[in-house]
């Protein structure tokens, strides 16, 4: 009862999964899924993210009081007596999350699942399409679960925070291995002390003596500065790319595949993507080909039938089989 989905089921998702479908089936949507039901630990971050969204926008923001739509949410857009989102995981441990309007009491209930029970209750205006969350910011106490990755551009003071957390470890040279597939001579990434831009952001380059300014280096190496940081970021979580194909030339792609398949292994983060793109489905075949493990990524493609959306899973075998056969997996 989310969004485009009034009943949708998927199995066996894989360490790395690529969501594709035709427009208006419910990709983004599916991610917003993903990151709500695994939000369990800090649930209003989830919501907050929410507000983002472009349909979801706040209606009165301060640094006191949120305001989120609850109509758009539910399939049929919230209709009066709409039965309760519901949305189950399984696998190594079981999530569930349930959204329940109540008119009546003027609140929405967020009840999360894992082993034991957490309701947050918000306020609703009288209308009952909007809830207040003024007194529910101590409830997020904890690092999100996941990170979404919009295609809304570049955020510098979010990238600057990852940043500071993984300088002079390991996590810094994997992501100098990521950005290498734009820019093979790439050897140190410097930021500046001050966060008002992002045009402060330095590369130092093999052989030359002067650092280059990030901004002269194109979309796609922000797109991937991006990706790089919030997937080595994402140890033991979880990682949902909207479009992850923006600003990226296709023969790039398949680099990225395969490093995202070996450090989504290497520290266990579980990834999320979508794309409308041929090109990047190929990639994403011929970076399974090359990996050890077939069974690390998956594509799920959503298709309508009728008024229903199914996800159909192509493995990494069929999906090979499919992508040398021409078959439409879009």
């Amino acid at each position: 009862n989310y969004r485009l989905f009034q009943n949708l089921k998927i199995e066996d998702f894989a360490r790395v999964n690529l969501i594709v479908g035709k427009n208006n089936v419910g990709k983004s949507s599916l991610l917003e899924t993903l990151h709500l039901l695994v939000s369990q630990k800090s649930p209003m971050a989830a919501l907050d993210f929410l507000e983002t969204r472009e349909n979801f926008s706040s209606k009165a923001p301060s640094p006191h009081r949120s305001e989120y739509e609850l109509s758009t949410l539910y399939f049929g857009h919230g209709a009066v007596g709409t039965s309760p989102i519901r949305l189950y995981a399984t696998g190594q441990s079981s999530m569930s999350l349930e959204i329940q309007r109540k008119p009546e009491a003027n609140r929405a209930d967020f009840i999360y699942g894992n082993g034991q029970s957490t309701q947050i209750s918000l306020i609703l205006q009288k209308d009952g399409t909007r809830v207040s969350s003024s007194n529910m910011k101590a409830t997020s106490l904890t690092l999100p679960n996941s990170t979404y990755v919009t295609t809304k551009g570049f955020d510098y003071n979010f990238l600057a925070e990852l940043r500071d957390k993984i300088e002079l470890t390991p996590k810094e040279q994997a992501v100098i291995n990521i950005l290498q597939i734009i820019e093979p001579n790439l050897e140190r990434i410097s930021f500046p002390s001050s966060r008002a831009s992002n045009s402060g952001i330095r590369l130092k380059l093999k052989g030359q003596d002067q650092p280059v300014p990030l901004t002269s280096m194109g979309d796609g190496i922000h797109r991937i500065l991006m990706i790089a940081f919030t997937l080595v970021f994402s140890e033991d979580r979880y990682l949902l790319i909207d479009e992850i194909d923006t600003g990226l030339h296709y023969r790039t792609i398949t680099d990225l595949w395969r490093l995202i398949f070996e450090t989504a292994e290497k520290l266990n983060v579980q990834v999320f993507a979508t794309t409308h793109s041929l090109d990047c489905i190929r990639s994403f075949a011929e970076a399974i080909a090359l990996h050890k493990d077939k069974a690390v990524g998956a594509i799920f493609r959503l298709q309508r039938r009728g008024e229903a959306i199914q996800a159909v899973r192509y493995d990494g075998e069929r999906l090979m089989l499919a992508v040398d056969q021409d078959i439409e997996v879009r």
